[in-house]
């Protein structure tokens, strides 16, 4: 036997079973299941389903409920499933299955809501805004979903954020203060350096010139002249790249200073302000349009 069915991606499935209402004995305590063999047939973008016949259509709708049947046990299971976890205190393992319910397009929002429940260990943990994308989902969320949790976390994620805001406040005019006292302190001693390590540089280069003058005269001017000049040059060369090595080391590490400061995490002061300004903007996204 061979039942055509038409699923919701518009392709036709051919499901082949035994033949007669003898292969299979359905009342049978231990009876097989019949063997099946699927392929699928793309349609048309313009297909009508119309153009099926009345077996086809009864064929799909089949189809359809039992599609609709097999989820809505399997959201029913997730959710069950979910609430004995909540009874556990097992909240971090409960959230992905609400996460998972939430899904499905006939949820009443109930799985929403119990997500949430989850991911704030019933509603006690306030950090959890701070993980990462956590603010922004909320943020996303539905409405009621949002409200629902606000109602329960509200007073104290406000609470909170307005210690933040006092916190960060300060430190916000003093950093940049010190920053720009810090900057210019930096951008002296780079400047220090940067004309020790040029002019340093020209002496390497002129001695460098002498000794190689001087040795171009060793073969053709007679006497040791030439030999001592060349010497004498030599080691100043090597004296004088001693130097510039030194003050390109230093200049090196003053312009590392000078980076340094652009960047806030480089300073205790600084990350505690990065974290207070992350902190906050979560609050931001987490109280959103509900803000006064």
């Amino acid at each position: 036997m061979e039942e055509r069915i038409i699923d919701r991606d518009k392709r036709i499935k051919l499901v082949k079973t035994g033949e007669g209402t003898d292969a299979v004995d359905e009342t049978a305590e231990n009876a097989a299941e019949d063997e099946e063999e699927e392929f699928f047939l793309e349609l048309p973008e313009d297909f009508d389903e119309n153009d099926l016949t009345p077996e086809q259509t009864e064929a799909l709708e089949r189809a359809r409920r039992r599609s609709e049947q097999h989820a809505r046990e399997e959201h029913a299971k997730l959710l069950e499933d979910g609430e004995r976890l909540l009874e556990q205190g097992k909240f971090e393992d409960a959230v992905p299955l609400f996460e998972q319910a939430a899904l499905y397009d006939f949820d009443d929002g109930d799985a929403k809501h119990k997500f949430w429940l989850a991911r704030t260990k019933n509603y006690t943990d306030f950090d959890v805004f701070f993980e990462e994308g956590a603010a922004q989902e909320f943020a996303d969320a539905d409405p009621d979903v949002r409200a629902g949790v606000l109602g329960k976390m509200g007073s104290e994620l406000q609470r909170r954020r307005e210690e933040c805001r006092i916190a960060a406040e300060p430190l916000r005019s003093g950093y940049a203060v010190r920053q720009q006292e810090r900057a210019e302190a930096f951008e002296a001693n780079r400047k220090y350096y940067s004309v020790r390590f040029w002019a340093v540089l020209a002496v390497v280069a002129a001695f460098a010139v002498a000794c190689a003058v001087s040795g171009a005269y060793i073969l053709r001017v007679k006497g040791n002249t030439p030999l001592i000049c060349c010497i004498v040059f030599a080691a100043l060369t090597v004296l004088a790249l001693g130097v510039f090595l030194f003050y390109a080391h230093k200049l090196y590490v003053a312009r590392g200073y000078v980076r340094v400061n652009l960047d806030p995490a480089a300073t205790e002061e600084g990350t505690l302000l990065l974290e207070l300004n992350k902190k906050l903007a979560a609050y931001d996204l987490v109280f959103g349009k509900e803000e006064a």
